[in-house]
């Protein structure tokens, strides 16, 4: 079986979305053999694409990068970055 999740994650803009791209590129470059993660970016929406053999390996990946995603929303109110 393929699983196939697509994630759209709306920042406030652009330069947010390349951020936060940017930011998980590395934790995403050794995904598993029968895994593929593919990004990119329409305007200020990053959209995430994980493929996958095996469906809870597919949800494991988009549950950690949820998680990347909500400890980079924190990080970016933290140090204040503005719309």
């Amino acid at each position: 079986m393929n699983v196939e999740l697509k994630l759209k994650i709306k920042c406030n803009n652009s330069n947010i979305a390349s951020m936060l791209e940017s930011s998980l590129l590395p934790d995403n470059k050794d995904a598993p053999k029968d895994q593929r993660i593919e990004t990119y970016r329409k305007r200020n929406t990053l959209v995430v694409t994980v493929k996958s053999e095996r469906a809870g390996s597919a949800l494991s990946s988009a549950r950690s990068i949820l998680s990347d995603v909500k400890l980079f929303s924190r990080l970016i109110d933290a140090i204040g970055i503005q719309p």
